[in-house]
This record gives structure tokens, C-alpha cells and sequence, in this order.
């Protein structure tokens, strides 16, 4: 809405039987719609607007993932995502998520209270590679908890000349999958052409994502993940690959 307009967010329940929903679907659901009074979405992009990487802007204007990922995170939820919309007359982009049957987990313990002492002298380099500025930071402030040493970019030639000027040796490469330019297993096979021991973890919220990084044999953590979820999992493979071997 470039001009301006209205943004409608609507809640409301979807009970099962709904011509909203599956035949064959047995749960309730809540619905979230998000409803604009833009420009709407042409005949030939509607049925592609999911898709990851596609998108209608001009180059460096979009990667075209924020739809895929809305998608991506609904689904895995166990949910459904709709759209309707016509030129001119604005979209209607609807969320269906299934009613929770039971109580909520218990909250993950603070970050604090992880034993970080468990591991024994230096906790290592970590080089994150992350488009998203926010994210970004927050992966590095996240794993700082850890007392690793954290060097950052916002994109594989940055981070490529990170790991040139480093003194030290890079233990861990935690990357997005898509990035500007050269993408993150790129990225991974380039920096491990000089460190073959390096460990990589990609991050990514798009549903392709976990096939393309078993493909390559590399661990995967989905996005939206919690801070203790990353915090963990760099620490195990940290630790595994530490562990002494027969």
C-alpha cells in the first residue's frame, strides 16, 4: 500500500466442518486474516506467490521468501494458508491453526542457567551468516551467552573475508540457506575448501530447506527457532565433535 490504506487483523473460530477447512479434517481451528486495501495480486503470480525465491519486485528490492516462510511456519504447525485477492481491489491472506488439545510445555529454562562450564578451556570461533539485520544480531548475542567468540556478516563474500583476515582458526559456520548472492551452502563448500574440518549448521524458514541440507550431509535448524534451541544444538556438535574417539 505504497499510497497508503487500510489493514484489517481479524480473529475468529473455525469449527471443524467448515467449508473452510478439509473434508476429512477432525479439529478446531482458529483463523488470523491479515486483509489490505492495496494493489492487489495479478492472474499469473497468484498461484506462484508461495513459492520460495519467487517475487514480483525489481532486483535488490526482495527475495521473494516472506510468503513462503509465513507458509512454511503454518504448516508445520499443522495448519492451513489461503489467499484471496484481485488487482486493485486489495488481498485477504487468511491463517488457519489448530485449537491446542493440551497444556503448554514447560518454558525453556533461562539462558543463564545452561552449565557452560561443562566444556573445558577456549568454547571456539563461530562465524554467522545472516541477511536479516535483526536476526543477525540475535544469533550473535544469543550464542555470546556460550563465551564463543562471534564474528558476523550479512553476507558469504563478507563473511569469506572474515575468515580470511581471522587469526584464529573457525570452529563452527552458522548460515542461512538464502542469501544475496552466494547462497549459504556455497558459502559452506567455499570456506571448507581451506578449513576442511569445519562444522556447519543452516538455519532457514522455508520447507526446502531441511532436504537441500541432508542432501549435503550438514545439521538444520528450522526457522522460527527459540534461543536456547540454537544455543543447544551449536554446543552438541560442538561437544560430539570434541568427544574422544575409540
Amino acid at each position: 500500500m505504497s499510497e497508503g490504506g487500510r489493514l484489517l487483523f481479524e480473529t475468529r473460530d473455525v469449527a471443524r466442518g467448515s467449508a473452510e477447512l478439509p473434508a476429512d479434517e477432525a479439529r478446531d481451528f482458529v483463523a488470523l486474516s491479515v486483509k489490505d486495501t492495496g494493489a492487489g495480486i495479478g492472474d499469473a503470480a497468484l498461484p506462484r506467490i508461495f513459492e520460495p525465491f519467487f517475487t514480483t519486485k525489481q532486483p535488490g528490492q526482495g527475495t521473494g521468501l516472506g510468503l513462503s516462510t509465513v507458509k512454511s511456519i503454518v504448516c508445520r504447525s499443522g495448519g492451513y494458508v489461503t489467499v484471496k485477492s484481485s488487482p486493485g481491489l486489495g488481498s485477504t491472506f487468511t491463517a488457519l491453526l489448530p485449537v491446542a488439545t493440551s497444556e503448554p510445555a514447560e518454558a525453556e529454562p533461562p539462558l543463564h542457567s545452561f552449565d557452560l562450564a561443562a566444556r573445558s578451556g577456549r568454547l571456539g570461533t563461530l562465524l554467522v551468516c545472516e541477511d536479516d539485520e535483526g536476526v543477525r544480531k540475535l544469533m550473535g548475542d544469543v550464542l555470546a551467552i556460550g563465551s564463543y567468540r562471534i564474528l558476523s556478516a550479512p553476507d558469504a563474500q563478507q563473511a569469506l573475508a572474515l575468515a580470511e583476515r581471522a587469526e584464529e582458526s573457525i570452529d563452527l559456520l552458522v548460515t542461512d540457506i538464502a542469501l544475496p548472492g552466494l547462497d549459504g551452502p556455497s558459502l559452506a563448500h567455499a570456506l571448507r575448501a581451506r578449513r576442511p574440518a569445519l562444522l556447519v549448521l543452516f538455519v532457514s524458514g522455508y520447507a526446502d530447506s531441511a532436504a537441500l541440507a541432508s542432501m549435503a550431509g550438514e545439521e538444520f535448524l528450522p526457522k522460527p527457532f527459540l534461543p536456547a534451541e540454537l544455543l543447544k544444538r551449536v554446543r552438541g556438535m560442538l561437544d560430539r565433535r570434541d568427544a574422544p574417539h575409540d
